[in-house]
């Protein structure tokens, strides 16, 4: 439905901002890891600090198309850590490579792969802190009633009833059932009402703009 669509691409474009300002300050915070701290040695001559701006905004396209080749942009209301990890691990893992090649072929003196696997490790682990952030304001606002979308159930069984149940005890998910959907309703009295037939549920997702159905 057009509200949860405008909602995931809000979701979409907080998410590749957030991407794009890690990216650009792991970038930076490498070189200055790698050259301006003290912590490493460094054979030879210093690149300039401008060899890093310089290439700076490929490695922001760079990032977005990384991101978005492995799914980093497909909005999942139920999304669970271990699968937020290894898709910020594979999108990471894409854009040193990506990241990689480009320095090869410009050969601007930044070939360092120290500055690399730098690079790698902080924008992982921002991305990371960052990703689990935003999700954990968005449940919290979720919890408040903020940023939800309607749920129909099918059947009105033991199980539909449950779905229901759970649904309303999770309300960090944002998913907020608004009825129930059955061909021969039972006289039992349910907490939510039958909206109507299975044949109706596309005239009810339309009505109610209705994002799940289960």
């Amino acid at each position: 439905c057009r509200m949860v669509s405008r909602r995931s691409q809000y979701l979409v474009a907080w998410f590749a901002l957030s991407d794009l300002l890690t990216a650009a300050f792991s970038w930076v915070l490498s070189y200055w890891i790698r050259f301006q701290s003290g912590w490493l040695a460094v054979d030879g001559e210093v690149p300039l600090f401008s060899i890093c701006l310089h290439s700076l905004p490929v490695v922001l396209i760079l990032t977005l198309l990384a991101n978005r080749s492995t799914g980093q942009y497909s909005i999942d209301r139920m999304r669970r850590i271990r699968e937020e990890l290894i898709g910020v691990l594979q999108g990471n893992a894409l854009l040193a490579l990506l990241v990689a090649t480009l320095l090869f072929f410009l050969r601007d003196g930044y070939e360092s792969r120290l500055i690399l696997l730098i690079f790698f490790s902080t924008n992982t682990s921002l991305s990371f802190i960052a990703r689990r952030s935003a999700w954990g304001i968005i449940r919290f606002a979720r919890s408040l009633g903020i940023d939800t979308s309607f749920a129909l159930i099918v059947g009105t069984g033991k199980v539909a009833r449950r779905t229901a149940k759970a649904l309303r005890r999770v309300t960090w998910m944002g998913i907020r059932p608004i009825g129930f959907i059955e061909d021969n309703p039972h006289a039992y009295c349910h907490d939510l009402d039958v909206l109507g037939k299975v044949s109706d549920l596309p005239m009810l997702i339309e009505k109610y703009g209705v994002g799940h159905v289960f």
